[in-house]
C-alpha cells in the first residue's frame, strides 16, 4: 500500500508498506543484502523474512533506498521488533534512516504499538550509531558462545 510521495535530493520517492513479504518486487534486494551483510558479520543473523512479517519500504524509479522489515507482535504483546534495516549505500548520509523511522513510528502508534525493539550484532558500530540517532537506545546486552 502506498503511504506517501516525498522527495530525495529532488528526486519523487514512494513510501510503501505490506504486512506480508509474498510476491513483493523488493524481497530479491532485501534477501540480498541481507545475505550479504550477515555475510561479512555486519549484520545480526536474526530469524527474518516470514511471510507475515511487515515491510516499510523507499524507493523511486532507478532504486531501492530504504526498507525496514519488522514484526508488530512479540510474545502476544503489541511491540514492534525491527529485523532488518537497511539503506541504500547511494543514499547513506540523508537523513534516510530517520524518515524510514517516523514512517514506522507513525504506522506503531496508529495500531497502538507503543516499544520498538531490535537487536545489532555487536560488531556493527555504524548501525549502533545511526539507531541512537533516531532514538533507539541500548537498555541490554546480549552474549552468544559459538560452541562449534
Amino acid at each position: 500500500m502506498l503511504l506517501d510521495k516525498i522527495f530525495i535530493k529532488g528526486i519523487e520517492s514512494s513510501v510503501y508498506h505490506s504486512g506480508t513479504l509474498y510476491n513483493l518486487p523488493i524481497v530479491p534486494t532485501l534477501l540480498k543484502d541481507a545475505a550479504s551483510l550477515i555475510e561479512t558479520g555486519n549484520a545480526f543473523p536474526t530469524i527474518f523474512l516470514k511471510n507475515n512479517q511487515d515491510i516499510i519500504w523507499i524507493e523511486n524509479n532507478e532504486d531501492v533506498i530504504s526498507f525496514i522489515v519488522f514484526d508488530k507482535m512479540v510474545d502476544e504483546k503489541p511491540i514492534c521488533h525491527i529485523h532488518f534495516s537497511w539503506v541504500n549505500s547511494k543514499h547513506r548520509g540523508n537523513g534516510i534512516r530517520s524518515i524510514i523511522q517516523n514512517y514506522l513510528e507513525t504506522f506503531c502508534i496508529k495500531n497502538n504499538i507503543f516499544v520498538i525493539s531490535t537487536q545489532t550484532f555487536v560488531k556493527n558500530k555504524e548501525i549502533d550509531k545511526s539507531y541512537e540517532k533516531i532514538g533507539l537506545n541500548p537498555v541490554t546486552y546480549m552474549r552468544y558462545k559459538k560452541l562449534k
